[in-house]
């Protein structure tokens, strides 16, 4: 029976969404896709769905989770959700491709770096331990470390993963005192910026943009298609923007930035050329050469592009 292995997100009519008990044992689930458990309270270990040919999927966002408590077929497994204490995962499951989870290490436990050849999308949850600095992933294309607050440990992940990320998602927000997430950007987003083609970055305060725009002005950041400012509380330089705008207007297909609350166009700036106009009348002219830009709140887009 052939089995359909794309869907990103867990089909209701053709997943578990249920405590894990024994009368699923030894049925068998032809067509089961995927397993979403509300509990795992069983006498481990526990073999289940050992006739589930479709089966890829497991999502027990819940509770911590190990692989030793239950026996799933798990060379079948592509994407899990959940919570994790330590890296048994990453060895039962080889064939592992998709993988959002908050890691809440088990302290008693010594953990040494393991690679894993096949995850190409991580996304780390809120209140997560670094798991990064135990992992090696050279075919990681999408990488989401937005709701995490330390950043230190990402370069010696990327440099050691070398992966061919084409997609990142960061916070920039300030959250360790002691040192800059900004000075953590500057030194891992380098790395990647040969095949980075969608960055995202939330929390960006207005000092730091000036910064940012310097930084992907580099001449190794000629990827970059989309890029994304999230829960921008305050006005930055616009002038800026415009600027850089205007020098990667030959590439940049998208260009958002999300803020709080209602920025102010309607300030005077100069194009390169020495053209003056408002910064509304800037982006709409940017916005004719074919970039897809949108600037205000997640309600109301402040580009008007019939100017």
């Amino acid at each position: 029976m052939a089995c359909n292995k794309s869907p990103s997100t867990l089909d209701p009519r053709k997943s578990i969404s249920a405590p894990l008990d024994s009368t699923q044992r030894h049925s068998r689930f032809s067509r089961v896709r995927g397993l979403a458990a509300t509990s795992t309270q069983i006498p481990p270990p526990t073999l289940f769905f050992s006739n589930a040919p479709c089966f890829h999927e497991l999502s027990i966002p819940g509770e911590t989770f190990t692989p030793r408590k239950i026996i799933l077929p798990w060379l079948q497994l592509t994407k899990f959700e959940g919570i994790l204490d330590d890296l048994e995962l990453f060895t039962v499951a080889p064939n592992l491709t998709e993988l959002t989870c908050r890691f809440d290490r088990d302290w008693d436990a010594s953990f040494t770096v393991i690679t894993h050849h096949k995850l190409t999308s991580f996304t780390i949850n809120e209140d997560s331990d670094d798991l990064t600095q135990y992992l090696t992933l050279p075919a990681l294309k999408h990488l989401d470390v937005s709701q995490i607050s330390r950043y230190e440990g990402l370069e010696s992940f990327l440099a050691r993963s070398s992966p061919c990320l084409v997609s990142l998602s960061i916070c920039v927000n300030d959250k360790d005192d002691e040192v800059s997430n900004l000075y953590y950007l500057g030194k891992f987003l380098p790395l990647v910026a040969r095949t980075l083609e969608n960055l995202e970055l939330s929390e960006v305060s207005d000092d730091e943009m000036p910064s940012i725009f310097r930084l992907l002005n580099r001449d190794s950041f000629q990827n970059i298609r989309t890029l994304t400012f999230k829960y921008v509380f305050e006005a930055f330089d616009l002038h800026a923007m415009i600027k850089f705008l205007y020098a990667h207007s030959d590439r940049l297909t998208t260009f958002r930035v999300f803020w709080v609350s209602s920025p102010f166009l309607d300030a005077q700036a100069r194009s390169p050329s020495g053209t003056a106009d408002t910064i509304g009348g800037h982006l709409s002219r940017l916005a004719q050469t074919g970039i897809d830009i949108y600037l205000g709140t997640t309600r109301v887009n402040y580009v008007c592009f019939n100017q």
